[in-house]
């Protein structure tokens, strides 16, 4: 149970998340409005009732959809009033919600990962973790799990670039046995 109480008709956990939305919505409006054009496209939106593109990007949908509940919430004085109200907490709430979900869906950071489908090159294990700098000044870090063994960016960048050339290898020589196979 936390030490904090609800913020009016949100919880503790609810304004938290909500706070940190706002915060990180000034951010990515502007971002997920061009970020479709530049990403070229690939995703279209379609009408529910057609199989015809609509010719518009989701990161734009999703910017212009925060930028709407965005002004919905310029009818309280501040975020705390907002919260205090019913109709205000639930505005929150879809606020927060969708700031989540186009962040889910389309990162604008880098985050801790597992590297998948790489094994490590002393102990063998599929066990790369990487983790981006955290400040201004930091380095890559990029460690086995298992073993502790740190890879420097350019032996990573190396062991990557083998995987990668192993890999086209393999569908080139699955590619040509299949056309022999065919004819």
């Amino acid at each position: 149970m936390s030490d904090h109480e609800n913020v009016g008709y949100l919880t503790w956990d609810e304004w938290r998340r909500f706070r940190t939305a706002v915060d990180k919505s000034l951010i990515v409006v502007p971002w997920f409005r061009v970020a479709g054009s530049i990403k070229g496209g690939a995703e279209e939106v379609r009408a529910p009732s057609s199989d015809h593109p609509l010719g518009l990007n989701p990161t734009w949908l999703a910017a212009e959809e925060i930028s709407r509940l965005s002004h919905e919430l310029r009818y309280w004085a501040d975020l705390e009033d907002a919260a205090n109200d019913t109709y205000g907490a639930d505005i929150a709430r879809l606020f927060t919600r969708e700031v989540e979900t186009a962040l889910a869906r389309w990162p604008i950071e880098d985050k801790p990962h597992k590297v998948r489908h790489v094994r490590c090159q002393v102990c063998a294990g599929e066990t790369i973790r990487y983790r981006p700098p955290e400040f201004e000044g930091d380095r890559v870090h990029i460690a086995c799990t298992e073993c502790a063994h740190e890879y420097t960016e350019d032996e990573f960048k190396t062991l990557i670039e083998l995987v990668t050339a192993e890999i086209q290898r393999t569908e080139k020589a699955i590619g040509g046995t299949r056309r022999m196979g065919a004819a």
